[in-house]
């Protein structure tokens, strides 16, 4: 996992020339499964709801973010139209303007939690909780 998030294109290439078009591997404790090449894309993007969606695989990395109900976690009807709202805020322009918020929690979220007689921290619970602030 975090190989992939450090850099998908390298993940996905190198387990592609291991593994071929079509792998699996975890991401936060859930199996995601990968499908690479023509069939894949169809397979993807014209897969029936039964046999793939995007709430089963984004609903576990969400909603401890966002809340129970809330856009992967809420019924196929409700999620398309709260997409819609959310789609606003996730611009560039309004990224930009959340950098000093971001920056605001994370120095606080440091102040409160690391002391400085600390030798060690634990960075990925730290950067857990930081994401959740931040989002």
């Amino acid at each position: 996992m975090i190989e992939y998030g450090m850099n998908p294109i390298g993940f996905l290439r190198r387990n592609q020339k291991i593994h071929g078009d079509h792998f699996t591997f975890l991401m936060f404790g859930r199996r995601m499964t990968v499908y690479l090449d023509i069939d894949g894309n169809d397979f993807v993007f014209n897969a029936k709801q039964a046999c793939a969606t995007a709430q089963d695989a984004y609903n576990s990395m969400t909603k401890p973010i966002f809340g129970e109900g809330v856009i992967y976690d809420a019924p196929s009807s409700m999620m398309m139209e709260q997409k819609r709202m959310v789609k606003a805020g996730l611009t560039v322009p309004c990224f930009r303007a959340y950098i000093p918020i971001f920056i605001k929690e994370v120095n606080q979220y440091v102040d409160k939690h690391w002391t400085k007689d600390e030798d060690t921290v634990n960075l990925l619970q730290s950067i857990s909780e930081m994401t959740v602030m931040t989002a």
